[in-house]
């Protein structure tokens, strides 16, 4: 499993774990505001279906998924996936979301 840590002036981003998948986050995929443009609108997450999309993500080879959070307070905002990475091709797709409304 590769382990990704980048930072920016105000935003950190590492691969994400297990472990992050907590209520909280399992509530942004559940809220219509946060989720009308994701598949799971259609077919509302559990919990350790989230999990088991980290774990799955996490152990692939060709994708990867890493939080977004506040540098300063550690809070989880977001996620952000390179994905469908094509070496060969030097292509693939970035997929982005913030889940914290707040920000």
């Amino acid at each position: 499993m590769l382990v990704i840590t980048v930072s920016s002036e105000r935003l950190l981003f590492r691969t994400l774990s297990e472990e992050d998948a907590t209520e909280r986050y399992l509530g942004w995929f559940n809220d219509p505001e946060v989720n009308r443009f994701f598949k799971t609108r259609f077919i509302p997450p559990t919990l350790e279906s989230c999990r088991k999309f980290v774990s799955v993500i996490e152990h692939g080879p060709c994708n990867h998924l890493l939080s977004i959070s506040d540098k300063e307070t550690l809070e989880h905002l977001g996620n952000i996936k390179p994905g469908c990475i094509n070496t060969n091709h030097q292509s693939g797709q970035l997929s982005l979301f913030i889940g914290e409304k707040a920000q």
